[in-house]
C-alpha cells in the first residue's frame, strides 16, 4: 500500500543538530546509481509549510511499505512505486526539512522498496523486488555497494544501532544480518558476500525489523504476517523469544 499524503509534525523546544549537506550533482554530472541530483521545482511546488500543526506537507506521494525515512532530521527521504507500464528505473525523493532548497531526485538502477539510514546519517540503504541492495553513502551520493541479498522482494532493512550491522527481511519470511565491515570492503569485489546470519522461521512476509542495543547485549525483534513476532540475537543470530497475535 502506498502512502499518498506525508505530514511531518515539529518538535517542539529540540535543538536541531548540525550536519554535513549532502554535495548536488553539478548539471552536467552523471552518475549511474548516484544519489543526489537537484530539480529545478521550487520548494513551495512540493510542500506545504507555516501551518501550527505540522512542519510540512507533501500532498503527492507513492512510498511503498517502509519506503519513508529521515536523515538526521534534516531530509524526509522516500522512494517511489513506479506506475504500471512505466518504462523508467526506480525513483527516490528527497526533501530537506529546514531550509527552502529544490527538490533532490535520485534515479537508483531500478526501483527501489524498502529504505533505512544509519543514525549518523552516513549511509542509505535500499531494498529492491529482484532481492538486491543497495547502501550510499549520503555526504555525496556515492553508491559503494550493491548485491544480490534475497531471492525474493525485500520488504524490510534496519541498521543496528551502530551502523556495524545491516538487516534485511523479504517476502519469503527470510531475515539476514549483513556485517557492514565486509560489505565495504573494497578489495572483494565480488557478487556474493558472507552473512552473519541468516534466519528462515518465519513463515511469511515480514513486516517489520526493530534493533535495540544495550551495555550487555543486542537484539532485534522482528514480525511477519505468520502472525508472529520474535526477538533475535543480534550477533549471533540465535531465537530468543516468540509472541504469537492471533486473528481477532
Amino acid at each position: 500500500m502506498a502512502c499518498k499524503n506525508i505530514v511531518v509534525a515539529p518538535r517542539l523546544n529540540a535543538k536541531t543538530p548540525k550536519i554535513l549537506v549532502p554535495r548536488i550533482l553539478k548539471r552536467n554530472e552523471r552518475s549511474i546509481g548516484g544519489l543526489w541530483r537537484q530539480e529545478s521545482s521550487s520548494w513551495g511546488d512540493n510542500l506545504g509549510l507555516g501551518n501550527r500543526d505540522h512542519l510540512l506537507h507533501i500532498p503527492t506521494s507513492a512510498s511503498p511499505f517502509h519506503g519513508l525515512t529521515c536523515l538526521r532530521n534534516h531530509y524526509l527521504v522516500a522512494s517511489q512505486i513506479q506506475t504500471p507500464g512505466s518504462v523508467s528505473s526506480g525513483v527516490i525523493f528527497t526533501w530537506p526539512l529546514s531550509k527552502p532548497r529544490g527538490l533532490l531526485r535520485s534515479y537508483p538502477l531500478e526501483a527501489i522498496g524498502p529504505l533505512s539510514s544509519s543514525k549518523d546519517g552516513i549511509y542509505l540503504a535500499g531494498g529492491a523486488t529482484s532481492g538486491n541492495v543497495y547502501i550510499w553513502e549520503v555526504i555525496n551520493g556515492k553508491l559503494l555497494k550493491t548485491w544480490h541479498a534475497h531471492n525474493s522482494a525485500l520488504t524490510c532493512l534496519a541498521f543496528s544501532d551502530d551502523a556495524s550491522l545491516l538487516i534485511s527481511g523479504s517476502e519469503d519470511g527470510m531475515i539476514v544480518v549483513w556485517p557492514m565491515i565486509s560489505l565495504l570492503d573494497e578489495t572483494d569485489s565480488g557478487s556474493s558476500h558472507t552473512s552473519l546470519s541468516v534466519s528462515t522461521d518465519h513463515k511469511s512476509f515480514i513486516t517489520g525489523l526493530l534493533p535495540s542495543s544495550n551495555v550487555s547485549h543486542s537484539v532485534f525483534v522482528s514480525s511477519s504476517l505468520d502472525g508472529t513476532c520474535k526477538v533475535w540475537d543480534l550477533i549471533t543470530g540465535l531465537f530468543c523469544k516468540l509472541t504469537h497475535f492471533r486473528n481477532q
